[in-house]
């Protein structure tokens, strides 16, 4: 085995490969780093040289790995993403971040001028703790619950309610809305009914992406005895104000959609209607956990103790 400088081989090098290997395009690359591309091109080079081991294929068309490169790229990301952790975790304990808590949000909410105020006390009282929160369509935020990615999560739909390890309360509530274009005739109107919608079509984000949209718009059809026209499913719901184009089409949705601020976006209230966002954490034997506190102090900051009643 030839000798190998790992002294050359740095952090920097690795994010450098590891962006090349994503991308297989050295502008991207490039771009995605921070550099020249012939400056990414020769560091590329010496890491080759260095390790003594051809890593990619270049030709005038495109970039391609070699089956050593691919299996370097493998080690490397989870080598990569270790470094990360413990440079983060390293981090965290400096500012005397011991403790943290991971809220999962729903895709389709945007909660975080509701919940400024609250989360600035929360820092300011525990300053030790450190939150992070992560986006993720409703079926897989349950799921991330109870395999522990996630510590609490905020949602709209109440799946598997009667789950007995699984808490659940109000955190807001309020009328569903009818987003839609200036040129939406309903704009006219001050308040909406379930009688006004039947003329709408509808853009909703795609069952196939396990999100409970479409099926929220079916139920509330059901008291109409009438089948929901939709447009366009949609796989995101930021790509949901991306799509509409049409005076007589509306994005069904609660009062925190994540993009209620776009500026062609005007919105109805839907009297008669209801959508409310949960805060829900697994239950666990010791009442005095950091998610359960964390949880019973956000409940409470905005409806008092009847927040913590039963469901």
């Amino acid at each position: 085995m030839r000798y190998m400088n790992y002294m050359n081989f740095s952090v920097y090098h690795i994010k450098l490969f590891l962006s090349l290997c994503e991308t297989l395009s050295f502008t991207k690359a490039a771009e995605q780093c921070n550099v020249t591309q012939p400056t990414l091109s020769r560091i590329i080079s010496q890491l080759e040289n260095t390790l003594g081991i051809q890593l990619f294929v270049r030709n005038t068309v495109r970039v391609t790995m070699t089956p050593a490169g691919r299996s370097l790229y493998r080690e490397l990301k989870r080598i990569y993403g270790d470094i990360e952790d413990a440079i983060l975790q390293a981090y965290r304990l400096q500012k005397g971040r011991t403790r943290q808590l991971t809220i999962g949000i729903c895709d389709g909410l945007n909660v975080t001028g509701e919940m400024l105020e609250f989360m600035e006390k929360y820092h300011e009282d525990h300053p030790n703790f450190e939150i992070n929160m992560i986006r993720d369509v409703d079926e897989s935020l349950l799921n991330k619950l109870r395999d522990g990615t996630c510590d609490l999560i905020l949602d709209l739909t109440l799946k598997d309610k009667d789950d007995p390890f699984i808490e659940s309360r109000v955190l807001f509530k309020g009328p569903l809305m009818l987003y839609m274009l200036e040129s939406n005739p309903l704009l006219e109107k001050e308040y909406l009914t379930i009688e006004d919608l039947p003329a709408q079509r509808l853009l909703v984000r795609s069952p196939s992406g396990r999100s409970g949209h479409a099926e929220m718009v079916h139920h509330l059809y059901e008291q109409l005895k009438l089948e929901p026209r939709f447009s366009q499913y949609v796989s995101n719901a930021l790509e949901l104000s991306l799509n509409i184009k049409d005076s007589n089409e509306g994005i069904l949705a609660d009062g925190y959609y994540v993009d209620r601020f776009c500026p062609y976006l005007f919105s109805r209230p839907i009297q008669g209607t209801e959508s409310i966002v949960w805060v829900r954490w697994t239950k666990e034997g010791d009442a005095s956990t950091d998610t359960r506190l964390f949880a019973e102090e956000l409940v409470k900051y905005y409806h008092g103790e009847e927040g913590l009643a039963s469901l």
